[in-house]
């Protein structure tokens, strides 16, 4: 009986999935500069079923240049299911105004409402939104920082 990817142990399937599938540096989701085999997933169901919750559970994406409509645009496209395999995203928002620290969420509540209700293992959300402070007619920038 010839051999075959999928009568390989699932243990080391696994490790070539991320081999293939797992980045050090966040992903732009449409960005290039990473080289990830995600063209591995279209082989069949069965490597799609295992190698998806590796790819979307094992990187981080960099949604950080995209709109709020197109990060909702992104969760939309890879579907709930992977969507909740998400365990590190970069994000531009939330907007702090004024000198009190104060932070706006308000342009960004839907955007906010969707990834809490499509990234339910996520454990790591980091912003690099620029800090404005006002003071008189001069503009301070912050360094970015994690939530």
């Amino acid at each position: 009986m010839p051999a075959s990817f999928l009568s390989l142990p699932a243990e080391l399937r696994n490790e070539i999935y991320k081999y293939l599938l797992v980045c050090r540096n966040p992903i732009n989701p449409w960005g290039t500069g990473h080289e990830l085999a995600s063209n591995l997933l279209s082989t069949n169901t069965t490597i799609l079923y295992e190698a998806s919750s590796l790819l979307y559970g094992n990187n981080c994406f960099d949604l950080t240049s995209l709109s709020p409509k197109l990060i909702s645009e992104f969760l939309n496209a890879i579907g709930l299911v992977n969507a909740s395999h998400l365990q590190c995203i970069r994000i531009d928002f939330p907007e702090f105004r004024n000198f009190e620290d104060e932070v706006s969420f308000e342009d960004n509540l839907h955007t906010l409402a969707m990834i809490q209700a499509y990234c339910t293992n996520l454990k790591y959300i980091t912003t690099t939104a620029s800090t404005r402070y006002f003071h008189g007619n001069s503009t301070r920038f912050r360094q970015p920082y994690d939530l």
